[in-house]
């Protein structure tokens, strides 16, 4: 029996050392928080603006075609060629547009990515970092997954990680 007690003495505190150390993280919090992603969303915006400047010029001209064709769809006078010519320049039109609207929205999309993702890295890198320091087991991102159950003693880093964030050269 005493080696039992021997091996008890041994292993229990190793087992107590060994508890992982969990910690949570807002990053989506952190992510709105800094001012890169102000930065990179004022270029969306830019990239949107310039987009959208370009379609309403082509909704314009759309609709000024649609115009003159319902000036001449009744009239007699106007030979039926003609008719279907400027009908298939209009459906030409909003086949175009319609193009133009889906290749904006993912331009869009890739820029968001391409301009978000540096600024995600950057979190990612200072959650390990504080992760290291802080000898963290496990770091859990609160944002998207909630944690089912919080106790008062859970750690939280995400203040430490965003003033490392906002604090660095």
């Amino acid at each position: 029996m005493p080696r039992f007690l021997t091996l008890i003495t041994i292993v229990l505190p190793l087992l107590a050392a060994a508890q992982p150390r969990i910690a949570i993280v807002n990053v989506e919090h952190i992510f709105n928080t800094l001012p890169q992603t102000a930065q990179a969303q004022q270029r969306l915006d830019d990239l949107n603006t310039s987009l959208k400047t370009e379609y309403r010029a082509m909704q314009s001209e759309f609709n000024k075609k649609y115009a003159d064709y319902q000036r001449i769809a009744l009239d007699d006078k106007v030979p039926q060629s003609i008719k279907e010519r400027r009908m298939r320049e209009i459906r030409d039109d909003d086949n175009a547009i319609q193009a133009f609207v889906d290749k904006t929205q993912a331009e869009l999309d890739v820029k968001r990515q391409e301009y978000q993702a540096p600024i995600y890295d950057l979190i990612a890198h200072t959650i390990k970092q504080v992760g290291d320091e802080m000898k963290l087991t496990y770091v859990l991102d609160v944002s998207h997954t909630p944690v089912a159950y919080r106790g008062a003693d859970a750690i939280d880093i995400t203040e430490r990680v965003l003033t490392m964030l906002t604090t660095a050269p």
